[in-house]
């Protein structure tokens, strides 16, 4: 993730594409730096917009540079006041717009209780074996060799140990369905 504009021209030296933190998504000066400077970027989907207002980032984008393929990572959006949830409904509408759109697994688990943010990394693993049903092109989540150690997103991130036999189970759930 990069969190001001001008730090796309400066890390283009040292990465292949670039990433779009959800709270920024919308913002048309991340979106041209980003477009200007990559021909590769994921957008991570603020959880306040609509399927509808996703739809429109990809076009500031284009707009910038049409080269450009624009991944879409759905993160959930919010239920009621604490709680993110995925509509696996959005996924075609999606995709008619980005070049891909990938599940974070992780993310969309999270909720909030008294000002804390926690998340289920065992429903995480559930949504990363369900992306093939509903045809995402790819997952997206976090990891950690001790979770509960890790500096932020502790109750969502998979355990570094379970990854191995979680892509393993994600093959044979890509096999079923494509």
């Amino acid at each position: 993730d990069f969190h001001l504009p001008n730090e796309a021209e400066q890390l283009k030296p040292y990465i292949d594409f670039i990433s779009v933190p959800a709270f920024l998504c919308s913002q048309s000066d991340m979106l041209i730096e980003a477009a200007k400077n990559f021909n590769l970027i994921s957008i991570k989907k603020g959880q306040f917009l609509s399927k509808e207002a996703a739809s429109k980032i990809v076009d500031k984008i284009r707009n910038t540079n049409k080269n450009c393929k624009a991944y879409l990572v759905e993160r959930g959006s919010c239920w009621g006041e604490n709680k993110l949830v995925i509509d696996f409904s959005n996924i075609n509408f999606l995709k008619k717009y980005y070049n891909g759109v990938l599940l974070d697994g992780c993310h969309s688990t999270q909720y909030s209780i008294d000002g804390f943010n926690l998340g289920n990394a065992e429903l995480a693993k559930q949504y990363i074996l369900s992306a093939p049903i509903f045809k995402y092109d790819g997952v997206y989540l976090e990891t950690h060799p001790n979770p509960k150690n890790a500096i932020s997103d502790q109750t969502s991130q998979i355990k570094l140990s379970e990854i191995e036999n979680l892509f393993n189970l994600l093959k044979c759930v890509e096999n079923q369905f494509h």
